[in-house]
């Protein structure tokens, strides 16, 4: 008995579609390439210029300064961080050590195994 290895679909499209609809859908996927890419462009842009403006941000003495944005995100990140309690404190702390490069490494051991079982009839053919 044999078993048919299953294809994906998107394989299986690829195998049967003729040369206009693969065309087509090449075009279809470079427009929803430049349109996403003009997307991430345009919020880079408005945070960027948002970036720009200065803030009143409170210290840790209660007093206001004016950083901009980039400084008042930061000194309010430090300040999170430092708080006794609080959901955001572990977060914000995260934040701070992996911006400066001091993030542990994640290490996966696996240990990998294979067993091949063949059928009388496969190992008659091996032969």
């Amino acid at each position: 008995m044999t078993e048919e290895i299953k294809k994906n679909p998107l394989q299986e499209w690829r195998e049967n579609a003729t040369e206009e609809e693969k065309r087509e859908a090449i075009e279809k996927s470079a427009i929803t390439r430049r349109k996403n890419a003009y997307e991430k462009r345009k919020v880079r842009e408005t945070l960027e210029k948002a970036l720009e403006n200065k803030f009143a941000v409170r210290n840790q003495d209660g007093e206001f300064e004016i950083k901009d944005g980039l400084e008042a995100i930061a000194l309010n990140l430090i300040l999170t961080a430092l708080e006794p309690k609080g959901k955001q404190v572990v977060a914000a702390y995260q934040t701070i050590r992996d911006t400066l490069g001091e993030k542990p490494t994640d290490k996966v051991e696996q240990d990998t195994s294979i067993e091949i079982v063949m059928s009388e009839e496969m190992k008659k053919l091996a032969k």
